[in-house]
């Protein structure tokens, strides 16, 4: 598994043998960068069920300042944070062990807001729409932020949430990745923070 584009483009990604996680194909990954654009200058981009992290290592790539990635696998965990030393990433990594069945967690103490979301539950793990559920009534997205949804092709329609809009959708064989844009008014709390501040 190798980045698709940016200063580290072709380098590759190392994932532990047996670890039980389903990374998000270079074709699917490639193609989410071209529907967002290349210029990531200065975005702060939430990875959720981060698995390989992958994902968070590409937008850091192609100019993202900063990634929370958030996965409950140790070894998950720790296969991202070789990876981000093996690219000099450490310090643009803040690497979160939580179980997002029980909702966002430590995330809402954290004083971050976001421009990008990706989220990747197990296929057919019921997961996807109460976590979008959650997100929609968080103050961690930023005005007009995108969130990223990977999920099964044969997944049923997406519900209708309170403030994210269906963007897009695309499919990529047995993967569909469908896009939101985040509205809310400006002036909630929090909206000019970025990640790690205290």
């Amino acid at each position: 598994m190798r980045i698709t584009g940016g200063t580290f483009r072709g380098r590759k990604i190392t994932v532990p043998k047996g670890l039980a996680i389903r990374p998000t194909a270079d074709l699917v990954r490639e193609a989410i960068f071209n529907i967002i654009g290349h210029d990531l200058s200065g975005c702060f981009f939430l990875d959720l069920f981060a698995g390989t992290g992958v994902l968070s290592l590409e937008a850091l790539s192609r100019g993202c300042e900063a990634a929370v990635v958030v996965d409950f696998s140790p070894r998950a965990l720790e296969s991202i944070r070789r990876n981000a030393a093996s690219l000099d990433l450490t310090d643009r990594v803040r690497i979160i062990r939580h179980d997002l069945r029980k909702g966002l967690g430590p995330l809402a103490g954290l004083g971050m807001t976001f421009q990008l979301v990706f989220i990747d539950p197990p296929y057919d793990s019921g997961l996807l729409v109460p976590t979008l559920e959650r997100l929609d009534a968080s103050v961690l997205l930023q005005p007009s932020c995108l969130v990223i949804a990977e999920h099964a092709a044969k997944s049923e329609a997406m519900p209708a949430f309170r403030r994210l809009t269906q963007w897009t959708q695309r499919s990529y064989g047995q993967s569909r990745i469908t896009m939101f844009q985040y509205r809310h008014a400006e002036d909630y709390p929090g909206a000019d923070k970025g990640p790690f501040s205290q």
